[in-house]
């Protein structure tokens, strides 16, 4: 209702005011469990994870809210998807105005220089956006130009490797889904009312494999 989401870490934050440390050390407790000190390294990691993940978060929210009535979702209307298909998908449009980008990053404190401002603030003019969430939480997106059919994915030094797509109504525990190459693909079998993941570039991979094997009838389209 919100139009957040998130893991049980989020939601205690958000209800309690927490702060990560605190959430991390409160919940702990309630599952009696032993927190152990992290390592300088592992801390420095941890915090560029949640950096990366707060940037992505905000960049693909402030591109889904330019969405509508944009020339994004005119294209959208072309590939037969309805206005709620798009907000399901949480489906963005970037039309290249990189100062109101930068002003959206600082407003929640982003500084412009951190590594996965940069790499977002690299996409191409006149793209849709596919935000790729997981449990509730951007991790990465990819771009696609409305001219043509260029696609672009930020640098992987900054935002990792490229993942596939999982649709609206994929879930872990679905019997049956599809594989598909395109993120438009996997977009429009969700409007369908069909689970599936959209492989978007990305290699088949052993993990991905193992993945897949949780459900029992997979199609690949």
């Amino acid at each position: 209702g919100c139009q957040q989401g998130g893991d049980a870490f989020d939601l205690v934050q958000a209800v309690e005011g927490w702060d990560s440390a605190t959430a991390l050390r409160e919940l702990a407790g309630m599952a009696g469990v032993e927190l152990t000190p992290l390592t300088a390294e592992q801390q420095a990691l941890l915090d560029a994870q949640r950096e990366t993940e707060a940037i992505l978060g905000v960049t693909c929210r402030h591109w889904a809210a330019q969405f509508a009535g944009s020339e994004g979702a005119r294209y959208a209307a072309q590939r037969g998807w309805t206005a709620e298909t798009g907000a399901d998908a949480h489906l963005g449009y970037y039309d290249g105005r990189q100062a109101q980008l930068r002003a959206a990053l600082e407003a929640v404190g982003v500084t412009v220089s951190a590594p996965a401002a940069q790499a977002v603030l690299q996409t191409p003019a006149r793209s849709l956006i596919y935000p790729h969430y997981d449990r509730g939480r951007v991790h990465y997106y990819a771009a696609r130009s409305i001219d043509d059919k260029r696609h672009w994915n930020p640098p992987a030094d900054l935002v990792g490797p490229r993942q596939p797509y999982y649709n609206p109504l994929y879930h872990r525990n679905a019997t049956s889904i599809f594989i598909v190459e395109g993120q438009g693909d996997a977009v429009t079998l969700g409007q369908w009312g069909v689970p599936a993941l959209a492989l978007a570039g990305t290699a088949v991979a052993p993990d991905l494999v193992a993945h897949l094997r949780a459900h029992p009838h997979c199609c690949l389209l």
